[in-house]
């Protein structure tokens, strides 16, 4: 069972994925869970704009926040209320 609502989360995230690139539904600093937006590559990311920074002489500064448990505190009718609004979205993804 373990195994089987791995795969389904799975594909019920790349339909989802696919439809929020096509509509623009996710927002453009979100890392991790995206294809091409791994932790890692946002830390190099992090590294050349820092550099960028230094050696156009300007102050640096960098905040990271946990927010591993922000999801368990949401109201989770909100969350599903914008991709249920949109047309674009099946209701089975959402249900």
């Amino acid at each position: 069972m373990q195994t089987f609502s791995k795969i389904v989360e799975r594909v019920v995230n790349n339909r989802l994925l696919t439809i929020a690139y096509a509509e623009g539904l996710y927002c453009i600093n979100q890392t991790g869970s995206l294809p091409h937006r791994s932790t890692v590559e946002v830390a190099v990311f992090l590294q050349h704009w820092i550099k960028e920074a230094e050696f156009a002489k300007k102050k640096v500064s960098s905040l990271f926040i946990d927010v591993k448990g922000g999801f368990d505190n949401i109201d989770h009718r909100k969350l599903l209320d914008s991709p249920s609004e949109n047309d674009k979205v099946p209701d089975y993804l959402t249900d």
